[in-house]
C-alpha cells in the first residue's frame, strides 16, 4: 500500500507556520500550526503537542507527523519554512 501525502505553506506566524496538507490529488483538507520560534529544540521534556497543533476540524495526526518531519528538517538546517513538500512511500 502506497502512501503519498502533499502539504503546503499556508501564512507564516508570529510563533511559527501554517500549513494544509491531505493526500496526494485530492483537496488540502487537513491544517495544521507549527510553533517552532524560541522553541529550544535541545529540551529533553519538549512535546510534539507543544509545537505542532492541528487546528482543522478535520485531523489525521499520522499525516501531521509525516508533515512535520519534512518541515522540521528543513528548518533545523536553514532556519527556514519549506514553502511545499510531500511524503511518499
Amino acid at each position: 500500500m502506497a502512501i503519498c501525502i502533499v502539504f503546503e505553506l499556508v501564512q507564516l506566524t508570529n510563533s511559527g507556520a501554517r500549513y494544509k496538507y491531505g493526500e496526494c490529488l485530492k483537496d488540502l483538507d487537513y491544517e495544521l500550526e507549527f510553533r517552532f520560534i524560541g522553541v529550544d529544540f535541545n529540551q529533553e521534556d519538549i512535546l510534539i503537542d507543544d509545537i505542532m497543533i492541528l487546528v482543522s476540524e478535520k485531523k489525521s495526526r499520522f499525516m501531521a507527523l509525516k508533515v512535520f518531519s519534512q518541515v522540521y528538517k528543513t528548518y533545523i538546517i536553514d532556519g527556514t519554512f519549506i514553502p511545499k513538500g510531500g511524503y511518499y512511500a
